[in-house]
């Protein structure tokens, strides 16, 4: 699979898993789905463009590579809002808000945790995506 179907099926995974995160964490209703399907995209899609060195770089999920890009994708939502999250703090923005949450939503805790079910969800539609793709020079 050359670089651009690689980059496509990386954000196809990144739609269908906020999909599915989204109908399991909506209440059944649509403009709950929709509210969340936008949030999540909002906080997954930089997440996504973080990842695309990876994707590009690896051709594969073949042996060793396969536990590399399982790893990597799971983690990259929660360490790059970890990181957002002490940029923030660092600036001065009232932490106790940030992290036990205010309001409008959940903390940053709570955001790690729905960041890591997303990465999960993706990357393993991705890496069986991969696997399911067969490859021109196999043969």
């Amino acid at each position: 699979m050359n670089v651009l179907a690689r980059m496509a099926v990386w954000f196809a995974s990144v739609f269908i898993s906020i999909g599915v995160f989204s109908v399991l964490f909506s209440m059944g209703s649509i403009a709950e789905f929709f509210f969340v399907y936008r949030i999540t995209l909002i906080f997954a899609l930089p997440a996504a463009f973080l990842y695309l060195p990876v994707v590009v770089a690896i051709k594969d999920a073949q042996q060793g590579r396969f536990w590399a890009l399982l790893a990597s994708g799971i983690l990259i939502g929660p360490v790059s809002l970890a990181l957002s999250g002490l940029i923030l703090q660092l600036r001065g923005t009232a932490t106790a808000s940030q992290w036990r949450g205010d309001d409008i939503g959940p903390g940053l805790g709570y955001g790690l945790v729905l960041a890591l079910i997303v990465g999960a969800l993706t990357t393993t539609f991705y890496l069986a995506a991969l696997r399911a793709i067969p490859r021109r020079n196999a043969g």
